[in-house]
């Protein structure tokens, strides 16, 4: 008998109440990019930090995540909430999405648990297997 195990660490709550994943959300309407406050820990993300994306141009469906202190989107707080940290940029949503032909509005990416080393960079794998149409 082989038995996979599922238990709170291992299996995300739809609902609220279970162990959160580090996630990046997006929004194609609005340019929304909305990481969680597990992602922003994992990363080391606070607000006003400047972070990049990354595509692999060989493996055009692998995007990355990366904190830099140059040029990069600026992050945010979002108001009256204090979980999580948001910046804007349609043109660069609707890459990610057609990267994967994602159609939908919104959609959730997975962040990798521990980063790619490249050299003395970080890069963060965006999980885009998460971007599927309903």
């Amino acid at each position: 008998m082989k038995l996979r195990e599922y238990n709170s660490e291992n299996t995300v709550s739809i609902r609220g109440g279970g162990v959160k994943t580090p996630s990046l959300s997006i929004n194609q309407k609005a340019g929304l990019f909305s990481l969680n406050k597990e992602a922003c820990a994992l990363i080391g993300l606070t607000n006003e930090d400047k972070v990049i994306i990354l595509q692999d141009e060989e493996e055009t469906e692998n995007w990355y995540l990366e904190k830099v202190k140059g040029n990069g989107f600026i992050l945010r707080e979002k108001e009256n909430v204090s979980s999580g940290l948001l910046f804007n940029n349609t043109a660069l949503v609707r890459s990610i999405a057609a990267s994967v032909n994602f159609t939908d509005n919104g959609g959730r990416m997975l962040i990798a648990g521990s980063p790619t080393d490249l050299g003395k960079r970080k890069l963060w794998g965006l999980l885009t297997t998460g971007l599927r149409n309903k």
